[in-house]
């Protein structure tokens, strides 16, 4: 997943640039978002194959690794294609902050990983490997879904 996000990054680059010399040298930081378009939808898919294909539990010495090994592939390409735009569209949409707005983004994201432990094995262990992956791919679909609605365009796109 990570050779076909490093792949693909420059191709986002090439984009962004014409879209930036087809505005006459300036580019929107929303013109970013490509990535970020692409890789949503691949850690869906990557939970729900992990949830579905992993067997409640994998013994040392037996049980099907492949399911649960290969979903890695799309949420390595979902991740670093997402990071990457995320990252970008941060340092383009805040320039004077640039240091600030990845601080607090770091700093949400760290706040999240660490609330993980205290909840994530017994959800794991009270809905089964498949339902709670797929808890988590239909969290990331309704916020696809809700970050593309119209009214969040609206909203990102209106000049102040």
């Amino acid at each position: 997943g990570l050779a076909g996000a490093l792949f693909v990054t420059p191709k986002f680059e090439k984009n962004y640039r014409a879209r930036m010399l087809a505005k006459g040298g300036k580019a929107d930081p929303e013109d970013r978002l490509v990535g970020m378009m692409l890789g949503s939808i691949w850690v869906p898919i990557s939970l729900f194959i992990f949830g579905w294909t992993s067997p409640p539990y994998v013994k040392p010495g037996g049980g099907s690794r492949v399911g649960p090994v290969s979903s890695g592939i799309p949420f390595g390409f979902g991740m670093v294609t997402i990071y990457f735009s995320a990252n970008a569209y941060i340092i383009d949409a805040f320039p004077g902050y640039v240091a600030s707005a990845l601080a607090a983004k770091t700093v949400v994201r760290s706040g999240s990983g660490a609330a993980m432990p205290l909840f994530i094995t017994a959800m794991y262990h009270n809905l089964g490997n498949g339902w709670a992956a797929s808890t988590w791919a239909f969290i990331s679909l309704a916020m696809v879904r809700f970050l593309s609605s119209p009214r969040i365009r609206y909203y990102t796109n209106r000049s102040t």
